[in-house]
């Protein structure tokens, strides 16, 4: 560096060193334009998923995590063989062209896909065929679904409604750790139940363990009637909006219609609308929380094991680093409610809807 300083005061007498003149020469070699296609082709054949958890803010993709670049590169070679391709590029062009020409990470799927997308896009031209009227509409229910919620959106910021999500996360187990002794050891199933509404920055979660509840539609009622009450008390004669997935065993029947009905008579609540996001298509607001929280988690276990679901109490209390905290309650035993005995007791029919029509609420939509 002294040296390139010096010469530079010597050449120029104002010790401005010159512009950089490396790979201005125009002579380096360049990639065979078939060759690069093929790559690009090989590449584009990947099935590639959207991020579950922050798909509103980023656009990158990704492809299963057990896989690399150097495990595609030895299947494209093996394909290129298999051609009768004499030529194949080697791994720092394919690598070159994967990391610059695409916005591709490498991850586990954290949900299901959509079975009727991936069947359409994984089938035979003949089978395309078949599902593509049924394909379209399932395209158009959930771009309106997504227009649906943008319009309530707005509404929740003008403050004509409380708009949230609610989710039941991914099983956390205790103990579990960094070494392999964790993955033999029996396990406790931890719950952490998130509502998250949508435009206030504010989310509530109750957490319990299997010894104390499963993950039901007792579990799911309670939780959601305990938000109600408090919500209520909150921003009395409030109006509702709930969006969640599909899941029938958990919010998804008729015990959650009584816990809604029992909150507009009891609660001061003016109404609660529930609607529910196109099956396959369910990614809300609330995964972001998730994310946070998953974070925490593995972030956590690099320092020390999770032994007690206490543990992840903290964890969850302390995920979100901007905004209002997370606030968590703990559920006991002595907090779960018999939804079920509450819906019988109620005599609801919900046969009809009031046009008469017949009405099935453990349809997917």
């Amino acid at each position: 560096m002294l040296r390139t300083i010096i010469k530079s005061k010597v050449s120029s007498g104002n010790g401005i060193i010159d512009k950089d003149q490396r790979e201005k020469h125009g002579n380096y070699r360049k990639l065979d334009e078939e060759i690069l296609q093929s790559i690009i082709d090989h590449i584009n054949s990947i099935p590639r998923i959207e991020s579950h958890y922050v798909r509103s803010e980023t656009t990158r993709e990704f492809i299963d995590g057990g896989l690399s670049i150097a495990e595609l590169h030895r299947n494209y070679s093996a394909v290129r063989s298999a051609d009768n391709k004499n030529a194949a590029a080697s791994y720092d062009y394919y690598a070159q062209i994967f990391n610059t020409k695409f916005n591709i990470g490498f991850r586990s799927p954290k949900k299901d896909q959509c079975d009727l997308c991936e069947m359409y896009k994984q089938g035979t031209e003949e089978k395309r065929k078949e599902l593509e009227t049924k394909y379209c509409e399932h395209l158009e229910e959930k771009l309106l679904s997504r227009q649906k919620k943008d319009v309530d959106k707005q509404r929740s910021k003008d403050h004509e409604i409380v708009l949230a999500v609610y989710d039941l996360q991914a099983v956390l187990p205790v103990p579990i750790g960094q070494t392999s002794a964790f993955f033999y050891k029996s396990r406790l199933n931890c719950y952490n139940f998130t509502v998250t509404e949508i435009t206030n920055d504010k989310t509530k979660v109750y957490f319990w363990h299997e010894y104390l509840g499963n993950r039901g539609a007792i579990e799911i009622g309670t939780c959601v009637l305990l938000y109600l009450k408090s919500l209520s008390e909150r921003s009395p004669g409030v109006n509702v909006v709930f969006y969640s997935d599909n899941c029938m065993g958990q919010q998804k029947n008729r015990f959650l219609i009584a816990v809604y009905l029992y909150a507009v008579e009891h609660f001061e609540i003016m109404a609660i609308t529930h609607k529910y996001l196109i099956r396959g298509h369910t990614q809300n607001e609330g995964d972001a929380i998730h994310s946070a929280i998953e974070k925490q988690i593995s972030k956590s276990k690099k320092s020390g094991a999770i032994y007690v679901p206490e543990q992840y109490v903290y964890m969850i209390r302390e995920a979100k680093k901007k905004g209002n905290k997370i606030d968590v309650q703990e559920m006991g035993f002595e907090n779960f409610l018999d939804i079920k005995a509450l819906f019988d007791d109620m005599g609801l029919s919900i046969a009809k809807n009031d046009d008469g029509d017949e009405f099935k609420i453990n349809v997917y939509w």
